[in-house]
């Protein structure tokens, strides 16, 4: 399964917004639970996420109602709202365990993708992003920069300490890419390039999307080039042929040093090509 590069938003009370939402190219859909609506009933292409409300083990009944809507065939995990640590996920995972018990389904489908918005949830990440069953991190810029007191700039430059405490702690964690927050303007597609763009140098893939008018320029700039693709097949073939010498390290044609850290950026640029799968 190839990685995402978009997660359109779907608003589950919007019957109409629902039943096309399968047809307007992104990469996978997250459902938004307002109302329990469940997705096995829905049509849908690429993978199909649905986002829950902010679980407690203390009082979870919302989150209870949403994962009963939600635990279904088609579902491929869960977007996790507000997650502030380890208990709230808990909780989703004991209350999925039961409910794919009861329906015949396989717990282990459903995989994990916790929003962190809060002062507390970057204090956990670690803990958080180690949970058995999270396979990606997202970042919920809005509610941070809310509750930190942030005004970011054009630049954004003031989100660089949290978006770089993401990836920090998804790639210590040995998971995939996180992808990144919405951005909130659906008229401003410049804008969205030159965010969509820092969060790639930054070591994110994809994010999510509000509108479908986004996808296109979300794809595009996250989506590696031809040329960046046939420059790390050339790193990845090279460095097979020069390990089997005996080789690490190399020089390339050009005379540049190739090392692992240079394959293993090749190897993930291979990762996120739309016809390689994940490794």
């Amino acid at each position: 399964m190839a990685l995402a590069r978009t997660y359109l938003y779907v608003p589950a009370d919007r019957e109409s917004v629902v039943s096309k939402a399968g047809t307007r190219g992104a990469d996978a859909l997250i459902l938004d639970l307002e109302d329990a609506v469940a997705p096995g009933a829905k049509p849908t292409a690429g993978e199909l996420w649905v986002r829950l409300n902010t679980p407690s083990l203390e009082d979870g009944e919302l989150t209870a109602a949403d994962l009963d809507a939600a635990v279904s065939p088609r579902t491929r995990g869960f977007v996790v709202a507000k997650t502030e640590g380890a208990d709230d996920l808990e909780f989703v995972v004991r209350t999925t365990t039961e409910l794919a018990r009861r329906r015949g389904l396989d717990a282990a489908q459903f995989g994990l993708a916790p929003i962190i918005e809060s002062p507390a949830g970057l204090e956990n990440l670690k803990e958080i992003a180690r949970f058995p069953g999270v396979v990606r991190l997202n970042l919920g810029e809005v509610d941070a920069v809310s509750a930190l007191g942030l005004e970011p700039g054009d630049d954004e430059l003031e989100l660089l300490p949290l978006r770089s405490a993401i990836v920090v702690a998804s790639a210590a964690a040995g998971l995939r890419p996180p992808a990144g927050s919405v951005f909130r303007d659906p008229q401003d597609p410049d804008g969205l390039r030159r965010s969509s763009q820092r969060l790639r140098r930054l070591g994110f893939y994809g994010r999510s999307v509000i509108h479908p008018a986004q996808i296109a320029v979300v794809h595009d700039v996250f989506t590696p080039s031809e040329t960046e693709i046939a420059a790390a097949r050339k790193v990845a073939a090279r460095y097979d042929e020069e390990l089997a010498k005996g080789n690490g390290v190399y020089l390339d044609d050009e005379g540049q040093m190739i090392d692992i850290a240079v394959v293993r950026a090749a190897w993930r640029t291979l990762e996120v090509a739309p016809e390689h799968p994940v490794r």
